[in-house]
């Protein structure tokens, strides 16, 4: 949906993480923004909340950059080979590409439920090994990696500023390998307890799953996956990576190593990381039960934008605490929007007043923007919302239909970048229709409005039994407009 006239560009403001300061946001290509996404491994358990939140917040920055009116191009890459899902596919009596396949159509499902806008690109590492291999074997003729028993790896040696995103020297924490992703290569292979594979040899137990290219009989690395496809797809230099903090040390620090090795440019302009999602003040557990999926919460009965909204409430640096007590605080405070529309499609009224419905809009977005420009703070951003929500129904006597419309059209604008408000009204209007005709109420509504307009009050009374006994509610309004709600919501 086209926006109102917006801020600046300039005016944005972000938190870098390689700085770690905020920054003015100015883009490789002016008018266009690159975004790359940490993706996926599609194995078993691919995307439970916490994944979730990164990608609901890397779809808020991808729409509020559309809203300002920039081109995007986002990638969020597909790893469909590693540790466990070659573990879980041979379990299963299946192939990879199978059972890679079958997880990924379901994360393409969930983005889907979550209203997350489709990527640009949903790269699978296996359709690119040859590009892997081939930067593999550059990073060798650049002197940066070396071979050891079939295997390749990374000498962070040679890189002068290695662990910059994170200020690290040499730390005990460079001696972590990649989080369990090749878990049981052995740490004598390296010249350096540091040094980090990128071409793994293949063993008897991975089975069927190898490649047999130049650099011998085996699968890619966590950390050059990304380094590769994400400059394949979006230029040596990529306007924002986003990602969890998690994810800093070490698979963002080696990206950055093997991907400014090769081009010898800065790799990612504008670093930006959430924090973690908490469960009730802790870590997500299975054996507390706390550890949930999309599927969990939609089996309570609670509509997907009501998880995005939860997800993008927290500022997305702060670690974002799941309650279920915030899930109804959320539903609630969606449901004063709804009720806000579902006032606005009802309005009749057509009399001109002196009302400056545009000089509220105008106010709205900019005290909008003003807050998603503060390093995407979306609870200030959000509170111009409800603010501008308040204004408007102190003009409920004298709006007209035409200022309703206006005001209407703004918040769905508004909603091309939240993302949670036009699939809950719909979905609402659709569970209130369905009420109406199961109970053949459609008439009744008419002819109680008609007998309002025509001042017969005992007979709209009567009819209104009927219409709150089939657990619908009417509000009225002096213009004679009337909307209806679900008596539950």
């Amino acid at each position: 949906m086209k926006t109102v006239s917006n801020s600046p560009k300039e005016s944005l403001k972000l938190y870098n993480t390689l700085s770690k300061e905020i920054e003015g946001f100015e883009p490789v290509t002016p008018g266009k923004v690159t975004i790359y996404n940490c993706g996926p491994t599609v194995h078993k358990v691919h995307t439970q909340i916490g994944n979730l939140r990164s990608y609901t917040f890397s779809d808020l920055v991808k729409r509020y950059f559309t809203y300002l009116g920039y081109e995007t191009e986002h990638v969020i890459k597909i790893t469909d080979v590693d540790d466990h899902t070659i573990a879980e596919s041979a379990a299963e009596g299946i192939p990879l590409k199978e059972y890679t396949q079958k997880n990924f159509d379901d994360f393409v499902k969930q983005i889907g439920i979550l209203n997350l806008i489709r990527p640009t690109y949903l790269p699978k590492v296996t359709d690119h090994v040859d590009d892997i291999v081939k930067d593999i074997k550059k990073l060798k003729e650049l002197g940066y990696a070396y071979e050891s028993n079939g295997s390749t790896y990374f000498s962070i040696n040679k890189v002068e500023n290695y662990g910059q995103l994170i200020n690290l020297e040499r730390q005990e924490a460079l001696k972590k390998n990649a989080q369990g992703r090749m878990e049981d290569f052995s740490m004598e292979e390296k010249e350096n307890t540091n040094d980090f594979c990128l071409w793994k040899a293949w063993t008897p137990e991975e089975g069927k799953v190898f490649w047999d290219t130049e650099l011998g009989k085996g699968r890619p690395g966590w950390h050059v996956e990304c380094s590769v496809i994400s400059r394949k797809y979006l230029g040596e230099t990529v306007d924002i990576h986003i990602g969890g903090i998690s994810h800093i040390f070490p698979h963002h620090t080696n990206e950055i190593a093997i991907s400014e090795a090769i081009t010898h440019r800065r790799f990612v302009n504008y670093w930006l990381h959430h924090d973690y999602l908490i469960v009730e003040g802790k870590k997500m557990s299975k054996e507390d039960g706390t550890f949930y999926t999309l599927n969990d919460v939609l089996s309570r009965g609670y509509h997907p934008s009501v998880l995005r909204y939860v997800l993008l409430k927290t500022h997305y640096r702060q670690p974002l605490n799941f309650t279920w007590r915030a899930m109804e605080e959320v539903k609630t405070a969606l449901a004063k929007i709804i009720r806000f529309l579902l006032w606005l499609d009802g309005v009749k009224n057509e009399k001109e007043n002196k009302y400056s419905v545009s000089t509220d809009i105008k106010t709205c977005n900019e005290d909008f923007m003003k807050g998603m420009n503060n390093d995407l703070n979306f609870s200030e951003a959000m509170g111009s919302i409800f603010d501008f929500i308040s204004n408007v129904n102190k003009q409920g006597e004298i709006i007209n239909q035409k200022q309703a419309k206006e005001v209407y059209d703004f918040i769905m604008s508004i909603d091309s970048v939240l993302g949670f408000v036009d699939p809950a009204y719909k979905d609402y209007i659709q569970r209130l229709d369905k009420l109406i005709g199961a109970n053949e109420l459609k008439s009744v509504i008419s002819k109680r409005l008609k007998a309002r307009e025509d001042k017969e009050f005992n007979l709209a009374d009567e009819l209104g039994k009927q219409i709150t006994a089939a657990g619908i509610r009417y509000t009225d309004s002096k213009d004679g407009s009337s909307y209806l709600e679900i008596a539950e919501s």
